[in-house]
């Protein structure tokens, strides 16, 4: 079925039907998983309308688009293309696999009541502790993986205005315009540097909801941002649908759920600037996709045009089930001209060379799932995620979210903070963190006496991310990734570094 026969189909459900504030369409699988009162306590809790989820699967298709026209390729490569799909054709035909859609409905059923099994005990699991959401919140995101924006009790203004302001500082040495924003500053070590990011991080307000959520084994892997969209940007900045798993962030459980993230808003994010988007309960759907197809199939050899096609159709062809012909067409497509492409790579700081991008690797997973079977499962459809400067959000990155475009004449300012349940140090988001943390040195200087001081470099970091244990024992063999908290609150009580 087209792209554009889906959208109508979802369109027209839309259309046909009266929607309410706060009210939610669902489809037929989910209207059977559904307690009618949990619908009523997620719409009571957001209050708000939904969008249409042709949004998601419009922005799915426009980026598989780029490079997915074979008729673009050189005569090589369009001759390796032929050569590819014949192999595939001829081994679906002795194989007899069935179609990985047939694969789906009963694991995402499963993985529907993963939430549920989570169990948290001892002291976080009492209702009524200072800061910690209540037991009605946890079921909430239970079912859905996010929360209507929160509150800070214990966390002032003045805070907030003092992390906006090193995040500031963070973007270009005069203030005035965000000549680095380019990930070379990003703030996922600036609380290393920073007492004020460091403080909001480990505020109470944070920490007893990610024990709510989590239990007594928390690892602080980092944050996200400066998020902040410039007044009148537009697209230029704007986020596209995504998802993230616990791996990413050295999680390494085997659902790869156990990812919370804090996304604190530090302005007001409205539509018009571009605040959040999210699709509740979509986070199934990803477990599914990356147990049936692994991201790792999709990565294998990819930066390499020699050999990432090669390394791709062995993958598929060790699968139990069969990828969609005409898709698998557009993946070896975009592959064999990614270098081409602007769309699809990224220049790599520490080579030079140009990389598949990452996130064209996950829209291509995803789209071998099928867009009917994506409008089939999809839970709930995408809510816009406002907030008052100082509210936070709670969100597990393994249901999708993107962001608006800012279209108005405000900034729009936000950082985000993730929390693990402490698991196996990974490498997916290591990625460059030498590198990075280099970058912090050239422009900052005095943070290499902070690295000095907590007895690091940044070469420890070559592969897996610097981390904060906030709750219970580091992992046997990870030591070397983990800061020491007490030396560096010590460090960041008597010296400034980001200056």
């Amino acid at each position: 079925m087209s792209g554009e026969v889906v959208r109508s189909r979802s369109r027209e459900a839309h259309e046909n039907r009266t929607v309410e504030p706060g009210e939610f369409r669902l489809n037929k699988l989910a209207d059977s998983i559904f307690k009618p009162e949990i619908l009523q306590e997620f719409e009571r809790l957001f209050a708000r309308s939904s969008l249409d989820v042709s949004d998601y699967l419009d922005s799915l298709e426009s980026e598989f688009r780029y490079g997915a026209d074979p008729t673009s390729l050189s005569p090589e490569a369009r001759e390796d293309l032929e050569v590819s799909m014949a192999t595939l054709r001829e081994h679906y035909q002795t194989q007899s696999r069935p179609l990985l859609t047939e694969h789906l409905a009963p694991m995402l059923e499963e993985n529907l009541d993963y939430f549920r099994r989570l169990t948290v005990s001892g002291p976080v699991a009492e209702d009524g502790r200072a800061h910690a959401l209540t037991q009605r919140q946890q079921t909430a995101f239970s079912e859905f993986g996010v929360l209507p924006p929160l509150s800070f009790s214990g966390v002032s203004r003045e805070s907030l205005d003092r992390v906006e302001g090193v995040l500031d500082g963070m973007l270009s040495s005069d203030g005035s315009a965000l000549e680095k924003m380019d990930r070379r500053l990003n703030s996922n070590y600036a609380y290393l540097f920073s007492k004020e990011i460091l403080d909001l991080a480990m505020s109470d307000d944070i920490v007893a909801k990610v024990e709510s959520l989590l239990g007594d084994n928390i690892t602080f892997v980092g944050s996200s941002g400066p998020l902040y969209k410039t007044p009148g940007s537009g697209t230029k900045q704007q986020t596209q649908w995504h998802s993230a798993d616990a791996r990413g962030f050295g999680g390494g459980t085997e659902s790869n759920l156990d990812l919370v993230t804090v996304w604190v808003a530090l302005s007001d994010s409205k539509l018009d600037n571009g605040c959040m988007k999210i699709m509740p309960k979509s986070f199934p759907l990803n477990i599914a996709k990356e147990r049936l197809i692994p991201h790792e199939l999709f990565r294998d050899q990819i930066n390499y045009p020699g050999q990432n096609v090669e390394a791709l159709l062995r993958n598929l062809m060790a699968l139990d089930y069969q990828i969609d012909l005409p898709t698998v067409e557009k993946l070896i497509s975009r592959r064999l001209g990614f270098h081409d492409t602007n769309k699809l790579f990224y220049v790599d700081n520490s080579s030079g060379f140009k990389k598949y991008s990452p996130f064209q690797s996950s829209v291509d997973q995803t789209m071998c799932l099928g867009l009917e079977a994506l409008v089939d499962l999809t839970r709930v459809r995408p809510i816009p995620m406002l907030a008052e400067k100082g509210q936070f959000y709670m969100f597990t990155s393994q249901n999708n979210h993107a962001s608006y475009p800012n279209d108005s004449d405000r900034w729009r300012k936000a950082i985000a903070f993730r929390f693990v349940r402490t698991g196996r140090a990974t490498q997916s988001t290591a990625i460059d963190s030498e590198f990075y943390l280099g970058e912090y040195l050239k422009v900052f200087p005095k943070c290499a006496d902070q690295l000095q001081t907590l007895g690091k470099q940044p070469s420890d970091f070559r592969t897996a991310v610097p981390r904060l244990l906030v709750k219970g024992e580091i992992p046997a063999g990870q030591e070397q990734f983990y800061i020491d908290r007490h030396v560096l609150r010590e460090s960041l009580e008597h010296n400034t570094f980001l200056a």
